[in-house]
């Protein structure tokens, strides 16, 4: 699990750039809200969109919102192999 200030990221699912080792694609996000402790998966343009550099997350329950980075998505998705 990793805390971003906003939410303790769970699990991360997507597909990495093979050349790269990076976040090629995150698909969906499994995490809890610091702020409303709501537990969710964010795999939509509602709760999960790709931004510059990274993903920007919201939460359903409070809406609390962050962007964060894709060097955390990247890390999570080396994990999970």
């Amino acid at each position: 699990m990793s805390s971003t200030g906003v939410f303790h990221l769970i699990e991360v699912a997507g597909d990495r750039e093979l050349s790269s080792d990076r976040a090629a694609r995150v698909t969906s996000v499994t995490a809890s809200c610091l702020k409303c402790n709501h537990h969710f998966t964010a795999a939509d343009e509602s709760t999960l969109l790709a931004v510059p550099g990274g993903i920007a997350m919201r939460c359903p329950g409070c809406k609390a919102r962050q962007a964060i980075s894709s060097v955390v998505f990247d890390d999570f998705l080396r994990r999970r192999e």
